[in-house]
């Protein structure tokens, strides 16, 4: 459908173009990228429970490349996966780009707050026990440390 308007002595037309194709394809592609990032992420944890770390980093670095926007849970999934190979640096690196990434994530919070406290950094820990408890007051495992 083509749509004029007159402004002046100029006459601007446009045609109507649908987007419904367009969204449809992009919403198609947003579910594929989804299932990618989650088979992703599924492998790595394989690899992780496989002591494969290194193979393990490498599907989540993958994952979190493919959708960042979803890649909260991807990091999370690498500093666990360092904190496993006890590398307590990049464990808690990554645990912090996953609460930035999704603030409502509160295992993440759970185990930066763990790691922090680890490692000897209780004001931080403080912080993000607090977190845990503010967005899940029933929290027991943050309880503990």
């Amino acid at each position: 459908m083509k749509k004029c308007i007159q402004l002046a002595a100029m006459v601007f037309c446009a045609t109507a173009v649908s987007r419904a194709p367009y969204a449809q394809a992009q919403k198609a592609r947003s579910k594929e990228l989804a299932a990618e990032v989650d088979r992703l992420n599924w492998e790595g944890i394989d690899f992780s429970n496989d002591t494969r770390y290194l193979e393990a980093t490498e599907r989540f670095q993958k994952a979190i490349t493919l959708d960042d926007t979803r890649s909260a849970r991807s990091y999370h999934n690498i500093a666990y996966t360092y904190e496993l190979a006890g590398d307590r640096n990049r464990a808690l690196e990554n645990y912090q780009k996953a609460v930035a990434r999704n603030p409502q994530q509160v295992i993440s919070w759970q185990s930066l707050g763990r790691t922090q406290y680890q490692m000897g950094l209780y004001k931080d820990a403080v912080f993000s026990g607090e977190t845990v408890l503010r967005l899940d007051p029933r929290n027991q495992p943050v309880q503990k440390w």
